[in-house]
């Protein structure tokens, strides 16, 4: 059974082109965006971004088969980040065993993220 995957480019591509409403109107792009905000995700990207800064973002957990060792499991977690002074597009994609490892990485790196863009 063939499977599809999707790279981390080409998911924050979605977001660029909602972002800059090259595939639909300004207004659709604006309300996709407005459903996004409303992720309930409050880990990964969420937890590492200050609940002050709207984000409208995707998540997505899968669980791949692994002969060998139970399961791997992949968390990706893409979107745009509003930051006053410069909103900024972060995807990451992960793959591990633990989903709450997995979280906590992107959580950190996001924080890692913004607070280097804060302080350019």
């Amino acid at each position: 059974e063939d499977e599809y995957q999707i790279s981390a480019k080409t998911y924050a591509l979605f977001f660029r082109i909602l972002y800059n409403a090259t595939l639909l109107n300004r207004d659709m792009s604006e309300y996709a965006l407005e459903v996004l905000a409303k992720t309930k995700f409050s880990k990964a990207l969420r937890a590492g971004i200050p609940h002050n800064i709207p984000l409208a973002h995707k998540y997505g957990i899968r669980v791949l088969p692994d002969e060998n060792a139970g399961h791997a499991i992949e968390l990706s977690d893409c979107g745009i980040v509003y930051h006053k002074v410069r909103p900024y597009l972060l995807c990451i994609m992960t793959q591990g065993k633990d989903p709450e490892i997995l979280a906590s990485f992107i959580a950190d790196t996001a924080e890692m993220v913004n607070e280097a863009i804060m302080h350019e």
